[in-house]
């Protein structure tokens, strides 16, 4: 089984919003379907028509598409395994002749290193998934907060994650040492 993740590229900040997002979800595919790594595959779709897709043993490709909301997904999920009528009112119809065409191409790593650390973090194992999902929280906040710049956050999380001891099996003193490195890490990265 391959799990594709599709995602939508709007422009240069939602995308790399956008992958920062997907190299997590990179490690939920992992944990939640038990892939290997190696059967995860991140897609490109600007569109943003098609939420999800699986292949099959058989190289079949399983599709979830619908127009660029996440009402419809969420109420799949939440009503699986039955079907929850919905008018035409609440979800107009996805008509694909109208929508024309989709296209789909592969994340730019270079541009967007945060999917290639993704694999590399969960690859790693132990609590380096933990130190990494705590690392971007802490880097989000700092942004928020106004004391590091939007393209400063990899940069943190990537430090956090390279100091960080992958053999430690205590996982709380791990996150915590990967806050105070964040934390520490202000002073080291120039102000925006």
């Amino acid at each position: 089984m391959q799990l594709q993740y599709v995602i939508e590229e709007k422009n240069d900040v939602n995308t790399f919003a956008a992958q920062t997002s997907m190299g997590l979800e990179i490690i939920e595919g992992h944990y939640l379907y038990e892939a290997d790594y190696d059967d995860i595959e991140i897609v490109i779709h600007p569109q943003s028509i098609i939420h999800s897709m699986i292949e099959t043993q058989d190289s079949s490709i399983l599709a979830q598409l619908g127009w660029p909301d996440m009402r419809l997904p969420i109420l799949y999920t939440l009503s699986w395994l039955e079907r929850i009528y919905c008018s035409e009112i609440t979800w107009p119809r996805l008509d694909l002749c109208k929508l024309g065409s989709l296209t789909f191409k592969n994340p730019d790593n270079v541009k967007y290193p945060s999917v290639h650390l993704a694999y590399a973090v969960g690859r790693a194992g132990g609590t380096m998934t933990r130190v990494l999902s705590a690392a971007n929280e802490k880097a989000v906040e700092m942004f928020i907060d106004e004391k590091i710049s939007y393209l400063d956050i990899f940069k943190v999380v990537e430090l956090t994650w390279d100091q960080a001891d992958s053999e430690s099996d205590d996982e709380e003193h791990e996150c915590l040492k990967a806050d105070n490195g964040i934390t520490f890490r202000l002073t080291t990265i120039p102000a925006k």
